[in-house]
């Protein structure tokens, strides 16, 4: 007679809760790449927003979209109105910064930090001063030290780079005693719409397909330094002047080495957090891939169909397109 095999009741009763046990493990780990994930948005909002305040262009001449971060209205520029009036008055009270850089305007200012439009006080050659406030989060300082080694690193490498070059950089003092970590720039005049609107017909054609050269020539001076841009777009390159009518790259901010010491690629990373605008990213990078060069040729490739379409202030350049309509988003 065969033997009957006995169950246990807790056995049985391990066999059942199996399932719940990992239905639970499966909730936890959804949770919590839910909270990485919320985490990382408001990190890329946050250098977003650094990179804006920082930049050359003032957010009243920016190209307008419904999917820009709001950098004006932040609750921290609220909060801060105060001191940062202070900040501005004190700065200009420096004036000439490390006895050489001369105030003339502001051209861009918000709860991060400043930036100045400055010239030389002895050869009167215009500049840019990025002023970013130290205490209050270690992304400012960070991002701002990263763009001036990136400038400093190219200009070492190529200095006929399109790119625009760092002049000065160093420490100011703040009215409350704290430091204030500069950086002076070449100043990039014109704005590339700007320019194009100068001309008509044939003409404008022919320039737009210059430009579009020169730009390529800087995205190669770029990655040739094992670099990407990662927020290449028409607000991001401009030219010196109308006398010197060469178009150079800016705004670094958001830039990251591809390659390692060794000059090797980097491994790539499974999911990365968004980095750009909305508008000339890559399909990669709206999909939280990593980028490549490959994603600065294509954002390239949006910024040159922006600038032959002729009128910045349309709205619907592209199908995904969300600029506002005298006001409003459509």
């Amino acid at each position: 007679m065969a033997a009957v095999k006995s169950i246990s009741p807790d056995s049985t009763d391990s066999k059942d809760k199996m399932p719940i046990i990992k239905g639970k493990k499966k909730e936890v780990e959804r949770n919590m790449r839910s909270q990485a994930h919320h985490a990382q948005q408001r990190a890329n909002i946050k250098k977003q927003q650094i990179t804006q305040q920082l930049s050359y262009i003032p957010q009243n001449i920016r190209t307008q979209r419904g999917l820009d971060v709001d950098v004006s209205t932040s609750t921290a520029a609220h909060e801060d109105d105060e001191k940062h009036k202070k900040m501005l008055e004190h700065l200009k009270s420096l004036s000439p910064f490390n006895g050489r850089w001369e105030f003339s305007s502001v051209i861009n200012s918000g709860s991060y930090g400043v930036v100045l439009s400055v010239s030389d006080v002895v050869t009167k050659y215009p500049g840019v001063m990025k002023v970013a406030k130290t205490g209050v989060g270690n992304d400012i300082n960070i991002q701002a030290e990263w763009e001036s080694f990136l400038l400093m690193k190219i200009y070492k490498a190529n200095p006929e780079a399109s790119v625009c070059r760092l002049l000065d950089q160093g420490l100011l003092q703040n009215y409350d005693g704290a430091p204030l970590e500069y950086m002076c720039l070449e100043y990039v005049g014109l704005r590339v719409h700007e320019h194009l609107s100068e001309y008509i017909g044939n003409d404008r054609l022919l320039r737009c397909c210059q430009i579009s050269l020169m730009t390529l020539k800087g995205i190669y001076d770029i990655h040739k330094e094992g670099l990407i841009h990662r927020d290449l777009k028409p607000d991001n390159m401009g030219l010196i002047s109308r006398e010197q009518p060469i178009v150079m790259i800016y705004d670094l901010g958001m830039a990251r080495m591809y390659t390692s010491k060794d000059g090797k690629g980097r491994p790539y990373r499974s999911t990365v957090g968004f980095r750009g605008t909305m508008e000339w990213a890559s399909g990669n990078a709206v999909k939280g891939r990593e980028q490549t060069r490959y994603d600065d040729l294509i954002a390239w490739f949006y910024c040159m169909i922006d600038l032959f379409h002729g009128n910045k202030d349309s709205y619907q350049v592209f199908p995904w397109s969300s600029r506002p309509k005298n006001g409003k988003i459509d």
